[in-house]
């Protein structure tokens, strides 16, 4: 993970996708639905402006959105729950947070199939901006089941056995968005004003269509699961298994950003971890050997495992696997570090490991992270695939050696592109870069069949989304794509207004479910406004959000040490640290009882 360059292209961090909203048919019924289409454009600025429906139906209704699409709800009572995306910059730069309720007379929901269910609590509390109107059988006055006259207001809506009218709040109720590039947008507002659910069981069956392909989701969930779903000795199944996980990040592989202090008393003008060995000469292997000892120990393991977290993600270089001629960084006992905390966590508390390679030789994204800064010749270069698949296979051998293979994910490629002036954004692979990781990725599974094939391999997406790479890969192959969702660089992402985006994003990160989805790296910082009160806040809704409709997350990083300002309160290790956020009472292990989506 690196955040200056990121920041400069972070187009596709999380993006989620605008697509061609459809009408939808009488006989399609409305609890919790996730309504998209297929994707024609992907923009940062989408994050701020998928449309999130969130209401309580007390009878049959007609829900029209901006006058482009028509839900006809035929199942009331129900909860309808909608992330509704726009189609174009045009159609995003308007207001699009009104939903029209409009009731239907007669009994529309006879007869009718119900293919959703929700068990509620006894008392919800939502919040939607809503126009509330009449409807004539049959047909809307205006042809889109929109007759109102009242203008908007914000209804907030509790629910109890014994149905009470709903309170009306005024317009003023609605946070103000101000600043960036929200200013005179007209941005939806509903986005971020839509309250906590209080629903402790739902079933969703999501209907969506993905590159025009129409799938069916299905998600059961009493809480976001953050309990390993394997028991020891039991192969880890990305298909069920939910992560509540951590980044063991500048451990074994450095990167300055971690630990300013630290770095600066070695090689302050290093860029990356390669100049920094160039620096330091015979002294690089000490002083690495000392920081691998140290960083992260045993302790902290026991701390992350006080809070809940069942998985480890552990950046590692090419160099802690395999000795590559010419490369400068550092071949040492990396291998028996790992063994030491990986066997501590499985063996102590049932963790799950996923060992990943940061960097491949000749470098997979020209940043400081890929081997050096400067540095893409890993694509299309023979010689490089062939000593990367020797690291792969030393991971593979290890992962035997430590007698709990069933305990171990591979993680063989991280943020790679062979297009770095487009890097994280939807043009950050060519396709013969595709085409190449492909080829590399195919490589991997090879090896691991030569094993055991019950090894999940994670694939990082490369900011592009699973749906990019479903395609090449049969259904039923044991990978799980790893995508990384950070709000630090995305336009218009105020910290105090973030929950419905995170939520909405959440909704669709699964891309068309041919493959479970992990969020390999996820924190707190947004790009505005950032403050300490709204930590817990953040933290708690994205580590629901990712285990509700992925399979969990794990947050970059255990430790930070950056003391780069940030918009706000603080600076970045106030947002980036979880042994921090620990310390400072922001993370506490999950409350059964709440939902935050």
């Amino acid at each position: 993970m690196r955040l200056q360059n990121i920041a400069a292209a972070a187009a596709s961090f999380g993006v989620v996708s605008a697509g061609v909203i459809q009408a939808r048919s009488s006989q399609d019924t409305c609890a919790n639905t996730v309504f998209t289409g297929e994707v024609l454009h992907l923009s940062v600025n989408i994050v701020e402006y998928p449309v999130i429906v969130d209401v309580e139906l007390k009878e049959d209704a007609v829900v029209t959105i901006d006058n482009t699409i028509l839900i006809d709800c035929t199942n009331a009572p129900t909860h309808l729950h909608t992330t509704v995306f726009a189609t174009t910059t045009s159609t995003i730069t308007k207001t699009v947070s009104t939903a029209t309720v409009t009731a239907v007379a007669g009994d529309a929901a006879a007869g009718s199939e119900q293919t959703h269910s929700i068990a509620t609590s006894t008392e919800t509390e939502r919040t939607v901006v809503t126009q509330v109107g009449t409807k004539t059988a049959g047909h809307a006055s205006n042809g889109n089941g929109n007759s109102n006259s009242n203008g908007n207001v914000v209804v907030s809506t509790k629910s109890k056995p014994n149905n009470s009218n709903p309170t009306t709040a005024t317009a003023d109720d609605v946070a103000p968005v101000a600043g960036g590039s929200a200013v005179g947008s007209g941005i939806n507002t509903n986005l971020y004003t839509a309250t906590t659910s209080n629903t402790a069981v739902r079933t969703i069956v999501a209907s969506a269509s993905v590159h025009g392909s129409k799938i069916l989701k299905t998600y059961t969930t009493t809480v976001a699961s953050t309990v390993a779903t394997a028991t020891a000795g039991e192969w880890t199944d990305w298909t069920s298994f939910k992560a509540n996980g951590v980044n063991l990040g500048g451990w074994l592989e450095q990167e300055e950003v971690f630990d300013q202090y630290w770095w600066d008393q070695y090689a302050p003008d290093a860029v990356d971890e390669w100049t920094f060995c160039e620096i330091l000469g015979s002294r690089c292997g000490p002083v690495l050997e000392e920081r691998y000892a140290t960083f992260v120990t045993t302790d902290d393991i026991d701390k992350l495992a006080a809070v809940g977290v069942n998985t480890l993600r552990i950046p590692t270089t090419y160099a802690a696997w395999i000795k590559v001629p010419g490369s400068s960084l550092y071949h040492g006992n990396q291998k028996d570090y790992l063994k030491k905390i990986s066997l501590y966590a499985i063996k102590k508390y049932n963790m799950r490991v996923i060992v990943g390679l940061h960097s491949l030789p000749g470098g997979v994204n020209s940043l400081d992270i890929g081997e050096k800064s400067g540095n893409d010749g890993w694509f299309f270069n023979s010689t490089n695939l062939a000593y990367s698949f020797k690291a792969v296979e030393q991971v593979l051998e290890w992962f035997v050696e430590t007698g709990y293979p069933w305990a171990f994910t591979i993680a063989p490629i991280n943020e790679a592109s062979d297009n770095p002036s487009g890097f994280a954004s939807p043009q950050t692979l060519t396709t013969n870069g595709t085409n190449w990781i492909v080829k590399y990725t195919q490589g991997v599974l090879a090896r691991v069949a030569r094993i055991d094939k019950r090894i999940p391999v994670m694939l990082q997406d490369c900011f592009l989304g699973e749906e990019h790479w479903s395609p090449y890969f049969a259904t039923g192959t044991n990978i799980v794509i790893d995508t990384h969702v950070y709000y630090f660089a995305a336009s218009g992402v105020y910290s105090q207004w973030a929950n419905g985006a995170i939520c909405g994003q959440a909704s669709v990160v699964g891309g068309d479910g041919k493959f479970p989805v992990f969020i390999g790296e996820w924190a707190l910082q947004t790009l505005y406004s950032n403050s300490y009160a709204n930590r817990e806040n953040l933290f708690n809704t994205q580590r629901y959000a990712w285990s509700l409709y992925a399979q969990g997350g794990s947050f970059w990083n255990i430790k930070h040490n950056s003391s780069a300002a940030v918009d706000g309160q603080g600076t970045q290790r106030d947002y980036w640290s979880y042994e921090r956020l620990i310390d400072a009472g922001v993370i506490h292990s999950v409350n059964a009882t709440a939902t935050y989506c």
